[in-house]
């Protein structure tokens, strides 16, 4: 789904198309909220999306409630990449994101606890955090994994692509999705989730059934390298600060209920 084709006219009966995993400026992406729900209404076609920045649900619950105060067309889960011991881990449907730095296993208890489901980003991929057995059977085991992204379309989505399909289709059986992980709004839909009808709960209903398709396609070269240098500034200064002070912060006042 490139954005010519984001753009185009889409029959009724196609199948509904959602992005579930991008970052905004509030984390270690490049446009605001604001933005990118803009760019998402007039530039895509997407039915579902999720901003999903790490550790932090803040921009996912400011776009729930811009996209509903104007009416856009399109739906928005709350979503976040969780920072577990063992690598990240995409989190949907809770107010307050699960505390980092903990084992799957331990993730696993608070998102079902609380009612979420979870996404396995660009699994088995050497060039990122990402989850590998036994992470991923945990997530399984817990029966909070609805998903594995079979698609990302950064360079390190691609790396473990394939061995995660050998091992969803011999070992977890869980729905395949696509995810952009679009850090610039200009990459947002390159890859997605194909799910029968068009809103949050189809997509659910769709990924609990196994119904669901990862599409789209992997960035070029030079949509990797525009914009590279400032996202990695932002992931590696900015972003890194962010998480340490808010996680003494929730912990504090965890600890003090």
């Amino acid at each position: 789904m490139n954005n010519d084709a984001l753009r185009g006219h889409r029959s009724p009966l196609a199948r509904g198309a959602a992005d579930l995993h991008m970052h905004s400026s509030l984390g270690d992406g490049l446009n605001s909220v604001p933005e990118i729900l803009e760019w998402v209404e007039h530039r895509t076609n997407l039915d579902v999306i999720s901003i999903t920045d790490h550790d932090d649900t803040r921009a996912s619950l400011e776009a729930r409630e811009i996209a509903a105060r104007r009416g856009y067309r399109f739906q928005i889960i709350p979503g976040t990449e969780v920072t577990t011991r063992r690598g990240h881990l995409l989190v949907y449907g809770l107010e307050e994101p699960p505390l980092p730095f903990r084992t799957p296993e331990q993730t696993a208890h608070d998102v079902a606890e609380r009612g979420g489901w979870c996404i396995a980003p660009h699994p088995m991929s050497p060039m990122t955090l990402s989850l590998r057995d036994p992470g991923i059977r945990a997530l399984c085991d817990a029966g909070v994994l609805l998903g594995v992204e079979l698609i990302n379309s950064s360079p390190a989505g691609r790396l473990g692509a394939d061995l995660a399909r050998r091992h969803n289709d011999a070992h977890y059986g869980v729905a395949e999705t696509g995810g952009s992980d679009a850090h610039k709004r200009l990459l947002i839909g390159t890859a997605y989730t194909g799910f029968d009808g068009r809103t949050a709960d189809d997509l659910v209903a769709s990924l609990q059934t196994r119904r669901t398709t990862a599409e789209g396609r992997y960035w070029t070269a030079r949509e990797c390298a525009s914009g590279a240098a400032r996202v990695m500034g932002r992931a590696y200064f900015v972003l890194t600060a962010r998480q340490i002070s808010r996680y003494i912060e929730r912990r504090g006042a965890r600890q003090a209920r």
